[in-house]
């Protein structure tokens, strides 16, 4: 799980949540850089046994969720139109 460009606070803690959720089978501390590109977290996904990578950005009209299988499978992009963080959710 991680994302591209930058985020607005409401979809960090959303990525943060998505992590939570996949837990134990994500990166919780990941630590992206500006220069990490998708072609860095490809090189280490197969010596780490990564199947698939859920990508959030965020474009002009409403952030996206992308859904990819790797190395070369198929890629699911999705619109979040509405979304709740757990701290909404949980009480």
């Amino acid at each position: 799980m991680f994302s591209r460009g930058k985020l607005p606070g409401p979809l960090r803690q959303l990525q943060m949540d998505l992590r939570k959720l996949m837990l134990p089978y994500t990166a919780l501390k990941l630590k992206e850089k500006k220069r990490n590109n998708l072609k860095d977290f490809l090189n280490v996904a197969g010596p780490m046994g990564v199947t698939h990578f859920l990508v959030l950005s965020k474009i002009k009209t409403s952030p996206v969720l992308r859904v990819a299988k790797t190395p070369q499978g198929p890629t699911l992009n999705c619109a979040l139109v509405a979304r709740r963080i757990f701290s909404r959710i949980l009480l």
